[in-house]
């Protein structure tokens, strides 16, 4: 039974038992005061006289004394006191008042000043206060909202105080009062920031009870860029990038606006104010000269908030063009009406005043402004001009300036020479006609005995139709052509140019004889070198062709690009904990210059483990989540705008976890990674066979001279892989490696860091392919650059031994035998029990002999210990028995000399065993 249908059964009861009492023995009705009980506050009303004859409201009855009335307000002495004791109402011992029965009506006090309701409130539960805690997760950033409710869990009205808190402050303190039976919810807030993250404890104490709960911080929101926009979208100065940027729910951390090439691994990035509200418009000006080359660049807008959140937003890419239009001249009908063709390369415009014509006399015979083209010009014109020839020889000037679309402009000059002339005295035609160019054509059949005339076009660009290769640097353009010559006759023209009138980059750039006289057929568009001879005397290019036509004069770049410096930080070896590794180039080529889109620089790594920028002239990478005992070739190939390339690998070497250093195999394993600068494989069966064995000359090997063998019956391959110079992570690598083995070997350093006391000079590994020739013994030959080497008389070889099966190969340091030491090379031999890595190494120090030796001599010698040593041990035991034997026999004549016998006169007999 519950609580509140107990008290339901007791109201129940005393209802019933106040009915029984009115119908009592004594059936005497006796009238009393009643008081009113006002229900809302619990308080007894003024009372009335009236009946107690209403059977529906008596709800108990209990014995009183026997009184007259009174006033219910006075309380004489001798009134019985009624006490509440355990829930039920009793008759003070004081008084022994007789008893009389008075009825307990709905609304009237037992006594004085206790009424019904207070009777029910003491079966009613007191106040009880519970709590509970919701909320939801939140992002960090934003605020984290709690709601906190608070129930009354007993029948009585009550007072409680509400503590809300997390790990480190009190959030919220309240004080409230609530009914019997009902709940409220008061709702607390609290900031959150990145380092809350996780979780977050909410503790909510009542007076009663204490309720925990946990909330989950997430990742902030993230930063969001937008309206990214470029103005304009074609540039040969300044390119303007705006952006807008919008915090997430902490505050941006970092942002920046991005050009990024699309034809190269580049990006140049300016960084700009964060919002300081919740979002900021900015807007960057790039500059054009702080980009490596012309091309289409990306831009972007990049904002980066506090837990590494990115947002990125690009848009259409500005087109960078800061190289002047090309145009290709040529004129034709010199000698009439002449007229000028306008070949463009890209969309340009010709103002009126951008073509001018003039003579050598400085007539001026340029074009009339309606005759040159308005607006953009897509597509080759024809221009015509005056061209009337005064005298026998005329040179028009033409210049032509021409503007493209983002404002590049260039004046392009052709110079035209019309020469009239007749045969020389002995039948050959002679023509100068410019200071610089020189052509004779000597007189047959073909040739027109009348008059002759020559036209001579000079341009820094090349005729229309026609084009360099990208090899082919052109220092200036001749076309010739010349009246009263048969075409379709082979004849030896030799033409003639000055070095003083090529295009003068051109000259700076190449030797003046390495120039070469192009000739172009006139149906081709390529320009064919020819044999040419340069005259120092003079400074002139001669070449004799077939015919005269379109002739320019070149130089061919055929060169790699060249690495001027390579840089690492920390250094080449580094240990796992090492943060990053920076590997930076710089690179050069003087003839056609670097094409970006063609180099590349490359680690052996993930991609988010590395990152490139290639730039005009530089190019670095930097290398990060370093692992113990990796090692990471890092590749730079530089391509110029000829097609040569140059192709430079370097390895960097992450020590193992536990810091020793790399073994033999690991290294070996580490040359794999770099190109070989030689490899060649030798069939033992081309071998010499001579007196003390077999010589195997490496005839394409750099340092490997020769091997000789000592044994005539081998078989197989030998295959000899020349490194030259190790990258310096490899030498690195290696000189530690030695140095465990090698105590005369100091690396002077940690691991990691520069330093040593041996230099390597060149490392190659000889490898046999048949089992059985690894460990033949022989003598290897190696010759050496003389100037590469500091000390020649403290030359090494490093090499790599295996001294049994179960054991790991070790290093051997030797002392070789020079046998020719010439001023260009130096040449070293020392002798081998097996076959495996080679280094030869320019030392510090004094190689000790005992560092030396051949194999074959150090065992001969170990076999000849063992056999003299018996030998030493039965020769000692021989001599001590003959000085056993021989002692009696030494007594016995001394004391025949101490007592003067006579040996005539005395016989002598000896036996050893009697004396004895």
């Amino acid at each position: 039974m519950t609580r509140q249908s107990f008290i339901v059964a007791v109201l129940v009861a005393v209802f019933l038992i106040g009915g029984a009492g009115v119908g009592g023995a004594s059936g005497v009705s006796e009238t009393q005061p009643t008081a009113q009980l006002d229900h809302s506050s619990g308080d007894v009303l003024p009372t009335t006289e009236e009946t107690a004859h209403s059977d529906d409201r008596t709800i108990a009855s209990v014995d009183a004394p026997t009184e007259p009335a009174a006033d219910p307000s006075q309380k004489r002495p001798d009134q019985p006191a009624f006490t509440e004791r355990a829930g039920v109402m009793a008759r003070s011992p004081q008084t022994g008042s007789p008893r009389v029965s008075r009825s307990l009506t709905a609304g009237r006090p037992l006594t004085r000043g206790i009424t019904q309701s207070q009777i029910l409130q003491f079966w009613r539960e007191p106040a009880a206060f519970t709590t509970e805690i919701n909320a939801s997760s939140v992002s960090a950033g934003n605020d984290l909202t709690a709601n906190v409710t608070i129930t009354n869990t007993g029948d009585q009205a009550g007072d409680t105080t509400i503590q809300v808190s997390d790990e480190t402050a009190i959030l919220n303190t309240t004080t409230l009062s609530l009914s019997g039976q009902t709940s409220t919810t008061i709702t607390v807030t609290r900031e959150t920031t990145v380092d809350d993250i996780g979780t977050v404890t909410l503790t909510a104490n009542s007076s009663d009870t204490t309720t925990t709960t946990t909330v989950n911080v997430t990742d902030p929101e993230p930063p969001t860029v937008s309206a990214v926009q470029r103005t304009p979208a074609r540039t040969n100065d300044t390119v303007q990038i705006a952006a807008t940027f919008e915090n997430g729910s902490v505050p941006i951390e970092s942002a920046r606006v991005a050009l990024a090439a699309d034809f190269t691994a580049f990006t140049h990035s300016l960084p700009v104010e964060t919002p300081t509200g919740d979002s900021a418009a900015t807007t960057v000006t790039f500059n054009v000269t702080e980009l490596p080359a012309d091309g289409n660049y990306t831009p972007q807008a990049v904002a980066t908030g506090p837990t590494g959140q990115t947002d990125s937003t690009t848009t259409d890419p500005v087109t960078v063009d800061t190289t002047p239009p090309e145009l290709q001249l040529t004129t034709a009908n010199l000698t009439t009406n002449g007229t000028l063709r306008i070949v463009p390369r890209e969309p340009v415009t010709l103002t009126d005043s951008g073509i001018t014509i003039t003579t050598d006399t400085r007539a001026d015979r340029s074009p009339r402004p309606t005759d040159i083209p308005d607006g953009t010009i897509t597509a080759p014109v024809t221009i015509p001009f005056n061209s009337t020839v005064v005298g026998n020889t005329e040179t028009f000037t033409i210049e032509v300036t021409a503007t493209d679309r983002v404002g590049n402009r260039d004046t392009h000059t052709l110079t035209a020479t019309v020469t009239n002339h007749t045969l020389s005295a002995d039948g050959t035609a002679r023509i100068d006609p410019t200071d610089d160019t020189t052509i004779s054509v000597p007189a047959d059949d073909s040739l027109d005995r009348r008059d002759l005339t020559t036209v001579v076009q000079r341009s820094d660009t090349a005729p229309p139709g026609t084009n360099l290769t990208p090899a082919q640097v052109g220092g200036g353009f001749r076309t010739i052509t010349t009246s009263g010559l048969t075409a379709s006759t082979p004849r030896n023209v030799t033409v003639q140019f000055a070095v003083a009138e090529i295009h003068q980059d051109t000259v700076d750039t190449f030797e003046n004889s390495s120039l070469r006289v192009l000739t172009s057929a006139a149906d081709e568009r390529a320009y064919q070198p020819v044999e040419t001879t340069y005259n120092p005397a003079n400074h002139t290019v001669t070449a004799t062709v077939n015919d005269v036509g379109q002739f320019a004069v070149a130089g061919i770049d055929t060169t790699e690009p060249s690495v001027t410096r390579t840089a690492v930080a920390p250094s080449w070896t580094v240990a796992p904990t090492a943060d990053a590794v920076n590997v930076s180039y710089e690179y050069t080529d003087a003839e056609t210059g670097i094409d970006l889109t063609q180099t590349t620089l490359t680690a052996a790594v993930a991609s988010e483990r590395n990152q490139t920028t290639i730039g005009r002239n530089a190019a670095w990478i930097a290398i990060d989540q370093l692992r113990g005992g990796e090692t990471i070739p890092v590749v730079l190939t530089v391509t110029d705008n000829a097609g040569n390339s140059h192709t430079q690998t370097d390895v960097i070497s992450v020590a193992p976890d536990g810091g020793d250093p790399p073994s033999v195999d690991q290294l070996r394993s580490s040359l794999r990674l770099v190109t070989p600068e030689h490899r060649t494989g030798l069939p033992l069966s081309a071998a010499e066979p001579q007196q003390d064995g077999l010589v195997l000359a490496t005839d394409n090997a750099e340092t490997v001279d020769r091997l000789r063998f000592s044994q005539e019956s081998l078989s197989g391959r030998v295959v000899v892989t020349e490194y030259g110079a190790p990258p310096q992570s490899i030498a690195d690598a290696l000189t530690e490696s030695a140095a465990q083995d090698i105590d005369s070997i100091e690396t002077g350093r940690a691991y990691g860091e520069q330093g040593a006391n041996i230099e390597l000079i060149s490392v190659a590994n000889i490898t046999p392919t048949t089992e059985g020739t690894d460990d033949a013994a022989a003598t290897v030959a190696f010759t050496v650059d003389n100037s590469s080497v500091t000390h020649p008389e403290r030359l090494g070889v490093l090499t790599a031994t295996n001294p049994a099966q179960t054991q790991q190969p070790e290093w051997r340091l030797q002392k070789p035998t020079i046998h020719a030491n010439g001023t260009d090379e130096i040449r070293l031999q020392v002798a081998v029990d097996s076959f495996s890595l080679f280094a030869i190494v320019d030392t510090a120090f004094e190689i000790q002999p005992e560092a030396t030796g051949d194999a074959d001599t150090t065992a001969a010698a170990a076999d000849r210990t063992d056999i003299q040593q018996p030998l030493l041990v039965l020769v000692s035991a021989v001599l001590i028995v003959g000085l056993l034997i021989s002692a009696p026999f030494a007594r016995r004549l001394r004391r025949a000399t101490e007592e003067d016998i006579d040996p005539e006169e005395t016989e002598f007999e000896w036996d050893p065993l009697e004396d004895s």
